[in-house]
Order: structure tokens, then sequence, then C-alpha cells
């Protein structure tokens, strides 16, 4: 394993994955590193995991038998909607730099999400040029959207594909017997100008019995019996959140 500009680390059942010891984002729950050839990024979990081995066995089942980018007719349909994990990097089984987990909070043993990065027409440079990923707040907020240069706008027919794909993912999901949890405009990206959205976050899933929510959503899309806590969020949950955001939208 490389302490210099990459590091090296082995892949939970079997290859390696080389990454930047410099992260790219980082956000609430990881922190985003991108890989040596450019195609992949390693998300790293904060702090310390009380729940390590429910979400080792939650990964294992999301990658392996639910995944719907890798088996069945139209697996590379999906491939396209979905930013799905591909891997995970397991701190049990490689020895990280003890300076480079206090430098970006991270505690032994990590554990890591390999996904890949976000098709090109998912990003889009602002009004003073910064490059930014396509989550759906830019299109539905107010302010965002004043910085959105007016060719990534769209019009309506775009934004009515755009809802069609967002539901199909959604129901793909569903037709397996997960749930996503956190539908938001944070989770999904969209492409206004193409009529194409993706579907992220896919690493804490409703796992049916065996993987319980880890989160409660995003509010302003949490279903009301999820708030009044007569509910765990689940594919009806989901449903709640995925009319907000097809209303927020198109409209």
């Amino acid at each position: 394993m490389s302490h210099g500009p990459f590091i090296t680390a082995r892949m939970h059942g079997g290859g390696e994955i080389a990454f930047h010891s410099e992260p790219l984002a980082s956000g609430g729950e990881k922190v985003v590193f991108k890989s040596k050839e450019g195609k992949h990024v390693v998300g790293f979990f904060f702090g310390q995991l009380d729940d390590r081995p429910e979400r080792l066995r939650r990964l294992d089942k999301i990658i392996g038998s639910y995944n719907p980018t890798t088996s069945g007719a139209q697996a590379d349909h999906w491939l396209k909607h979905f930013c799905w994990p591909v891997g995970v990097v397991d701190g049990t089984e490689n020895k990280f730099p003890a300076e480079w987990l206090r430098r970006n909070n991270l505690h032994a043993p990590v554990l890591g999400v390999v996904a890949p990065v976000y098709r090109s027409n998912f990003f889009f440079r602002d009004r003073t040029g910064e490059l930014r990923e396509k989550k759906g707040k830019w299109f539905t907020g107010v302010k965002a959207r004043k910085l959105l240069p007016d060719s990534e706008k769209g019009d309506f027919l775009r934004y009515l594909q755009v809802c069609s794909v967002m539901a199909s993912a959604v129901r793909r999901l569903h037709y397996a017997g997960l749930a996503h949890a956190d539908l938001s405009h944070n989770n999904v990206l969209i492409d206004p100008k193409g009529g194409d959205a993706c579907v992220i976050d896919i690493d804490s899933l409703v796992v049916p019995g065996l993987a319980p929510p880890t989160v409660l959503g995003t509010p302003g899309y949490i279903a009301p019996e999820v708030v009044a806590g007569k509910k765990l969020p689940s594919i009806e949950t989901d449903q709640h959140a995925l009319a907000v955001l097809l209303y927020e939208t198109l409209l």
C-alpha cells in the first residue's frame, strides 16, 4: 500500500483500487476520493461505525444478489440510471496510514464504498465558472436556478422525460424489494437538457429481512407517518418522497 500521492487498497471479495490520497469532496456521512484511473470514487464513512457488520452485509447484498446493473436483459439500461456501488474497501483487510486517517476524520477500521463517477452530462459550470453536479436542487430552488446557464434549463417536455426516468428507476428498486429511504433533490441527478436522470446514494438502501433504514429521510420529503414516528422508511414512504420530487421537478 502506497502512502504517497496514491493509496492502493484491496477490495472486499477480491481486486484492488488505487485512489488519490487527497479527498475529492466530503459530505455529512462520507469523505470521497477519486480513483487513479479516474473512473471510480471511494467514499469512506466518517467516525466509529457501531453497525459496521450490518453495513458490510448490506453492501454485499446490494452489490451482489440485489444488483439490477449486473444481471438481466436490461442491466445496461439501469447502469446508466443508477450510481450503483461496485465494491467495498474493508479496513480490517487493509492498513491505512494513521496520519491520513486523522487528517480525513476517519477511524480504523474504515469502511469504504467504491462507485462509478457520474456521467459527464450530470455536470455543468455555473455562472461563476465552477463545476457543479446536476443535483435536482439546482433546478427546483429559486435562488439556485438563477446560477444555471440558460442552456441547462431545458423545457417542459424534457422535465417530463426526467420524471419518467426517475419514476422508472425507483420502480426498479421497489420491484427488487429495496427501498431508497432518502429520496430527495440531493440524491437524484437530473439533466433537463437531455431528459435524463440518475439515482445516487445507493449504499444505504433498505434490504428486506437484512438491513433496516439508517436514515429517516430529508426534511420536506419524509412521509407524514415517518415524521410522526409511526413507521420507518420503506417502499411505501419512498412513494411519498418520489411524489414530492416529481411535483417539485415539474412545477
